[in-house]
């Protein structure tokens, strides 16, 4: 299996890539996701692989670069994890992002469903993960996933039985 991740630096990236030891690529190694030209590059890039997770967190642009992606390789035999969030935001007033974040989680779950039910011979999985330990101000004080197993938890998806595709999956730490 020939894996690529884009957004390998940040958050649970340098754990994904340690784990599968696979490449990584962002705007740190000339892949600039942000202008269009560079972002056309990076796409033509993703060819030489079968998986491709995207981890690259900028707004809307982890949707927008999964459309882009998919409509280049639909008819290929590629599956694309898209590794989202469902932790539950903390608005406080003044931080500027009131719901932003909301709603761009909830734009990428709309993306990943619908490009899934087109029925291609690529698939894509929106893996959706609760607080993952050592990401989060706050996940100290909550039950949180170890940032070591989702890498198994991937892993066990791509495993599945050829005849179905786990389109979205949801990760929550084990309640104790």
């Amino acid at each position: 299996m020939n894996m690529l991740l884009i957004g390998h630096t940040q958050g649970i990236g340098p754990h994904l890539k340690e784990y599968f030891a696979c490449e990584g690529i962002d705007s740190s190694t000339g892949h600039s996701l942000t202008d269009d030209i560079e972002r056309s590059a990076t796409i033509g890039y993703v060819d030489q692989f079968d998986v491709v997770i995207i981890n690259e967190h900028n707004g809307m642009l982890q949707g927008e670069l999964l459309v882009d992606l998919f409509k280049v390789y639909e008819n290929d035999r590629k599956h694309f994890i898209v590794i989202n969030s469902c932790s539950q935001d903390s608005l406080n007033k003044g931080e500027g992002q009131f719901g932003e974040r909301q709603m761009y989680r909830s734009g990428v779950d709309y993306v990943c469903t619908n490009l899934a039910r087109k029925r291609t011979t690529s698939s894509l999985t929106n893996l959706r993960l609760g607080l993952v330990r050592g990401f989060n101000k706050t996940a100290h004080n909550y039950n949180s996933i170890d940032p070591n197993n989702i890498g198994i938890a991937i892993e066990k998806l791509l495993d599945f039985p050829k005849d179905m595709i786990p389109i979205s999956v949801t990760l929550l730490a084990e309640y104790r």
